[in-house]
């Protein structure tokens, strides 16, 4: 199953999807910037706590802003990435990539194909899938970004800011009916 785990004080501000990027990380009590930290590369099995490398950070966000279904949805609204936390993938843990939130300057609406991933309720494995979307009042997107297929993998308008989602051709939430 897919986690999204703690991030510690990432903010990456991006102007349009072609631009460049600034990021700000958190600094110690003595003023210095903490050492990045070390991870095995994506595929590996981890632990499940460990944050991304400032390389897959960047990997990630480079994805993101070459995304062409990205750059239709959003055009020239300027967003912000938060909450970039390492995706998990299976039993045992397996890096895929980055999960992370796009917040948009303004809110939009949108249909489009977009990109997902859909897990079974038990067991290993999961299914690529593309559902149209027709979405008005977005303020943020879910994103999950492949660092092992070098794609963007999910794009769905985040329901808890809002979002009004009037058709989806097909469902990302499972009920298990546990």
């Amino acid at each position: 199953m897919s986690s999204r785990l703690a991030s510690a004080g990432l903010a990456v501000l991006l102007a349009g999807c072609g631009a460049g990027s600034t990021s700000t990380l958190g600094t110690t009590g003595a003023g210095t910037t903490p050492p990045a930290p070390s991870l095995a590369p994506p595929g590996t099995h981890i632990a499940g706590d460990e944050p991304l490398t400032a390389d897959q950070r960047s990997r990630v966000l480079a994805l993101l802003a070459a995304d062409p279904v990205l750059r239709q949805v959003i055009g020239a609204t300027s967003y912000m990435v938060r909450d970039l936390v390492p995706w998990t993938d299976g039993e045992p843990l397996v890096l895929r990539g980055g999960a992370l939130t796009v917040d948009l300057a303004r809110p939009i609406a949108f249909r489009a194909e977009l990109p997902g991933v859909s897990y079974p309720c038990r067991g290993p494995g999961r299914t690529e899938t593309r559902t149209t979307v027709h979405a008005t009042d977005v303020r943020s997107l879910m994103v999950d970004v492949d660092l092992l297929e070098q794609r963007v993998a999910l794009v769905y308008p985040d329901p808890v800011t809002g979002a009004h989602v009037l058709e989806s051709t097909a469902g990302y939430a499972q009920s298990c009916g546990d």
